[in-house]
């Protein structure tokens, strides 16, 4: 994930009405969000639930305790991956690993 600036499709969609005042012609319109937006409510979650889909796809497994933490094992190599809001921690005892999921 380079970019921080990638679009997350939203999990809900909520409708939003939107009416001209009483001086114009009443129109209204109900506008759907495709994708998650920088400032909505739910783009925090959008986003954490799309790094959670693409990290277990890199076969981490998710801590049943915490649930910001990650881990993966492959024989006597381990990776710890610590998320905190749009920062990562990666952690391991193999350099060669390591430097496989950072690429």
């Amino acid at each position: 994930m380079e970019n921080s600036k990638i679009h997350w499709l939203l999990v809900t969609h909520s409708n939003t009405s939107h009416t001209v005042s009483k001086h114009f012609q009443v129109v209204q319109k109900v506008y759907r969000l495709q994708r998650s937006i920088y400032g909505l409510k739910q783009a925090s979650r959008s986003w954490n639930t799309h790094f959670d889909e693409v990290i277990r796809g890199y076969d981490f497994i998710k801590n049943d305790y915490d649930p910001c933490t990650y881990k993966k094992i492959s024989g006597s190599s381990g990776a710890y991956l610590v998320l905190y809001v749009n920062d990562i921690l990666l952690i391991g005892n193999d350099v060669k690993m390591l430097g496989d999921i950072k690429a």
